[in-house]
């Protein structure tokens, strides 16, 4: 009796959250081939020189920008050897010698509104709770599936494609296609969800771990001017405090009387534009905080893992195509199961 109770709540949260998922699904595939689309779109190839040498490129492009409307400067590497500038509410790309491939808003960019649908329903905050919540009842169906297949797990039999649009095969194919890939969609749920409520994630995390999280040093420094000499200083300087290190983002500061944030990413980092902070004071011409990824507490370092388990970046290709294949069982996942219990419904009302 409790386990026909349990399939019947199992089903009710699968057929309310079927189409979020399946948007989910459909957003999360595009956006592991996010940079793959966007070197398409530019007219570039595919494929990353081996060597990337990005300050010269730098050099080239900042003289032809106003250095007051930068947000953000991301570096090329070898997932997109591209630069990336927030520039006021518009991104351009430059290649690697500084030419200008792309300007245009953010809000008119098919890769960002398809980030924001994946992150934020295009709601904002708002938004991003509902994503979490999503998350946390699709981990719910992972492992509530998981205890009502164990009865029947002499059953299993692997197929692409429903064998008929019946609704037994269809619950047998969703029964073990959710088998195969029940540890990525548990890893894709917990990375997804932790990274939304992070605050709850870190307590969580720092209670099983028994280490206290670390937050990023806060500086605040004198007033100064920000040029493109200013600028190349902080990063030979970041250069030389973490020579085997790779500069991916460099943050230009919204007031005056804050620092240049450099974010940088080292050997053995997971994440794709690495966890490692240092922040420089043009006035002083020196680093006056650091924040090293290698050397955290273990909740922040597992903390940290959740963004390259989650998104595919920085692990390798293999990974990004098990990610793709996972958003595709998700995708096939929600549809049939929308399908399924939306025609029981239809069925039931005839009657």
């Amino acid at each position: 009796m409790f386990r026909f109770y349990f399939a019947k709540i199992h089903a009710i949260c699968g057929l309310l959250v079927s189409l979020m998922l399946v948007l989910m699904a459909l957003t999360g595939i595009f956006l592991v081939f996010r940079n793959e689309y966007i070197m398409l779109s530019l007219g570039q190839g595919v494929f990353a020189p081996k060597d990337i040498q990005p300050l010269n490129g730098l050099m080239n492009i900042l003289p032809h920008l106003e250095l007051g409307k930068i947000k953000s400067i991301m570096l090329p590497d070898n997932s997109l050897p591209l630069f990336k500038i927030i520039y006021g509410e518009n991104i351009l790309y430059y290649d690697l010698s500084g030419v200008l491939l792309d300007n245009q808003p953010i809000s008119s960019r098919f890769d960002e509104i398809v980030f924001k649908l994946h992150h934020y329903l295009l709601l904002g905050e708002k938004g991003e709770v509902f994503i979490g919540i999503t998350g946390l009842l699709l981990l719910f169906m992972t492992l509530s599936g998981l205890y009502l297949i164990l009865p029947v797990l002499k059953s299993f039999e692997f197929k692409f494609l429903p064998k008929t649009s019946k609704r037994r095969d269809i619950i047998a194919h969703h029964r073990n296609l959710g088998l195969i890939f029940a540890p990525m969609l548990v890893i894709i749920a917990i990375s997804g969800s932790a990274m939304i409520f992070s605050d709850s994630a870190k307590s969580i995390l720092g209670a099983i771990t028994f280490s206290k999280p670390l937050k990023l040093p806060k500086a605040k420094i004198e007033p100064s001017l920000i040029t493109a000499d200013t600028i190349k200083n902080a990063i030979n300087l970041a250069n030389h405090e973490f020579p085997n290190g790779e500069i991916r983002i460099i943050s230009l500061p919204k007031k005056p009387d804050e620092p240049i944030n450099i974010r940088i990413r080292q050997n053995g980092e997971w994440h794709g534009n690495g966890r490692t902070f240092i922040s420089f004071s043009p006035a002083k011409n020196q680093i006056i905080a650091i924040y090293e990824a290698l050397k955290l507490d273990r909740a922040t370092t597992v903390y940290n893992g959740f963004y390259p388990l989650h998104s595919s970046r920085g692990i390798g290709l293999w990974y990004k195509i098990i990610v793709a294949l996972t958003g595709m069982a998700l995708l096939m996942l929600g549809l049939f199961s929308a399908f399924s219990y939306g025609r029981k419904l239809i069925q039931t009302k005839k009657i």
